[in-house]
């Protein structure tokens, strides 16, 4: 009964270990230097503007990837400062880390995008979750709906919790003598 039981932990950690790619539907809205919100003309990750080109669009763009804020992991757990105030997501809500690239629709167009941002909206709990592109003025702004694919992510815990737990089922079944192992560890410490 043991080892059925271990068999059965086994799937049921593997089955958390992964996490299909789907779309969502979120908000895209926009930031600029110097705007109400006080945008700065630096983001979150250290580059300014002076390191992006601007898009036929208006918006800047690294490496030819849009540059925009998301919710953060690190400010969610942030408890100091202005992420202080974000320290939770609404259901259904992402976040992300500085650097993580997305595929984003809208306007009936596709683009790479690159997380270089914070943005304290994006926790908001609104109908649709937003996105803020980084623009590079007032004339360009952005609000409009569309598309983040949401990728495909592996979880290492209950992978690792599988391996262990296979290595358990091993030792039941006594394909994995352990008595020996011990035995072995034991003559190397002496």
């Amino acid at each position: 009964m043991k080892k059925i039981i271990t068999f059965i932990l086994i799937l049921v950690s593997l089955s958390f270990s992964y996490s299909k790619s789907y779309y969502q539907n979120v908000r895209f809205t926009s930031y600029h230097p110097n705007d109400k919100t006080g945008s700065t003309k630096c983001t979150a990750s250290g580059y300014c503007t002076k390191h992006f080109d601007i898009h036929k669009e208006g918006f800047y763009t690294f490496n030819n990837k849009v540059v925009i804020a998301t919710a953060n992991k690190n400010c969610t757990k942030s408890k100091t400062g202005v992420c202080a105030n974000y320290n939770s997501l609404p259901k259904g809500y992402h976040e992300y880390d500085l650097y993580d690239e997305l595929d984003i629709y809208f306007n009936n167009k596709e683009y790479k995008a690159i997380v270089l941002d914070i943005c304290g909206a994006c926790y908001w709990e609104e109908e649709y979750q937003r996105y803020d592109i980084f623009v590079s003025n007032k004339t360009n702004i952005i609000d409009t709906l569309g598309t983040v694919l949401i990728k495909e992510k592996y979880h290492y815990f209950p992978i690792f919790m599988s391996l262990i737990l296979f290595i358990i089922l091993l030792i039941q079944l006594r394909i994995i003598n352990i008595n020996k192992i011990i035995r072995i560890i034991r003559k190397k410490r002496i």
